[in-house]
């Protein structure tokens, strides 16, 4: 695991590199201040359509292109992805559609959480408690056990359309592999259909 880990965490636009662009981010505009949900909700937007205006000057990932004509769809991905690692998963599924291919190897996943939350933890302090995490006591979605201690690491938050926040638990929760077949099946859903076609 050890050269794979290194790869995947060295170089420009690997994914440590891509979470450490978007943890600096983040710092520059949270400081050291505790942040409300509505207010850092408002920072991983920011952050997410920089990272997309970034990556949209030359060809980049076609995704980019589609949320860059799409608010809307800008909007609803940040619902769902509202704390900075999630953010950045998203961030490198885009980036990386090899990670989900069938020639990755066995532990991609493992190792990509592995970096991303190390990563993280160098950065941007504090990332696992901020913003939507910063509440104690709440309630998981699914079993409706307690989270005594929030962490985004293991565990899964996302606003409702009625931007209430919901929370999975970590033995609730989605395995990674699971969160960027899914983020990448978005994609493709008939609401893009047309627009993929069209301009691809």
């Amino acid at each position: 695991m050890g050269w794979h880990k290194f790869l995947m965490k060295r170089g420009i636009g690997s994914p440590g590199y891509i979470a450490g662009k978007l943890a600096a981010a983040y710092q520059s505009r949270i400081g050291t201040n505790r942040t409300a949900q509505c207010d850092e909700r408002d920072i991983i937007r920011s952050i997410f359509v920089e990272r997309i205006a970034a990556q949209t000057v030359a060809k980049g990932p076609f995704q980019y292109h589609l949320l860059k004509v799409n608010p809307n769809a800008i909007e609803e991905l940040v619902n769902t992805h509202p704390d900075l690692f999630s953010i950045v998963l998203l961030s490198v599924i885009i980036e990386h559609p090899e990670i989900s291919g069938p020639h990755a190897p066995a532990d991609t996943f493992q190792v990509l959480n592995e970096t991303v939350q190390e990563t993280l933890d160098t950065k941007a302090p504090g990332w696992r408690t901020n913003g939507i995490w910063s509440c104690p006591n709440l309630e998981c979605s699914i079993c409706k056990e307690q989270i005594a201690h929030p962490d985004a690491g293991t565990m899964y938050a996302s606003f409702d359309d009625g931007k209430n926040p919901e929370y999975l638990c970590a033995e609730c929760t989605m395995p990674i592999d699971v969160r960027a077949m899914s983020d990448l099946g978005y994609f493709t859903d008939e609401r893009f259909r047309k627009f993929l076609v069209s301009n691809y």
